[in-house]
């Protein structure tokens, strides 16, 4: 445990840690929830963590349906007011949808390429919370993507050969399967403890997501299956994912919406057997805090 024999040396501690490593979390179970910093060190120093509790945060996303997040989207994103459409400006950056599929389950969601103007561009997939949100979908390995110039797929910034590429008011569909098998990683809970007035996270090594077979991520344009995409995929609780891009000499930002179901433009994939609609979501497990 965390020595914190006196009060100089918890202040310490905390001072010349908080520069290196914070995150913001959220104690569930409490009557009033709020946010708290953790300040997390190396297993190798200390087994327990400290919270230090901070500003309540207001609770922007709306749990009851499925859209896409205010929380989880780079900052330079701006969403609709319903939380269905994306505009974005300048540079390649990422939006996530407020909730994940953690495992067992086929799922489906539409998006419309409504306005991408000259310089325009889009990439759309899935991700997990660890993907990058200031780069896009497929810039790293906890994202798959498809891409419009060329049609081809993305994953860990490596370009592949795939499908047809689309265009403005073209509508592509994402389609993600999920066998049973895999661990959602992200939605892992740790353990609380108290130890001399003071609450602390019990530190345990984070899993090591490893390939689920059977999984799989296919899309569609404006209804024609362009055949899986990739096939078993890391396990995770995975999102979905849209990236835009324009030069900064485009005045006007391109926009896309998402159509999440569970009526969709070109209809659920009749080939696939047991798909839903991410609308069916709605009491998810996880979502993006």
């Amino acid at each position: 445990m965390t020595d914190i024999s006196s009060k100089d040396d918890r202040a310490e501690q905390a001072k010349d840690l908080a520069g290196r490593s914070k995150k913001q979390v959220r104690k569930r179970g409490s009557r009033n929830a709020s946010n708290q910093q953790e300040l997390t060190i190396n297993k190798s120093q200390v087994d327990l963590v400290r919270l230090i509790r901070a500003e309540p945060k207001k609770a922007d996303e709306n749990p009851g349906h499925i859209v896409m997040s205010k929380v989880s989207k780079a900052s330079q994103l701006v969403l609709s007011e319903d939380c269905l459409s994306v505009t974005g400006h300048k540079g390649f950056r990422t939006a996530c949808a407020t909730h994940g599929v953690p495992g067992l389950g086929t799922y489906f969601c539409e998006v419309k390429m409504c306005s991408l103007g000259a310089s325009g561009h889009v990439r759309v997939g899935f991700c997990t919370k660890k993907a990058e949100l200031q780069a896009p979908v497929g810039f790293d390995g906890f994202g798959y993507a498809f891409r419009d110039v060329d049609g081809s797929r993305v994953h860990q910034g490596r370009r592949e050969a795939y499908g047809t590429q689309f265009k403005e008011g073209d509508v592509v569909g994402m389609l993600i399967h999920l066998p049973e098998g895999g661990r959602p990683i992200e939605a892992r809970e740790r353990k609380v403890v108290r130890y001399k007035g003071s609450l602390f996270y019990e530190e345990e090594p984070e899993p090591t997501p490893v390939p689920l077979p059977g999984s799989f991520i296919k899309f569609f344009v404006n209804g024609v299956d362009q055949g899986q995409a990739y096939f078993d995929i890391l396990e995770g609780t995975y999102y979905p994912a849209i990236s835009i891009f324009t030069l900064p000499e485009q005045r006007e930002g391109a926009t896309v919406s998402v159509n999440f179901g569970p009526s969709f433009t070109y209809g659920l994939p009749p080939q696939e057997t047991g798909v839903k609609p991410f609308s069916s979501l709605t009491d998810a497990i996880s979502i993006i805090e």
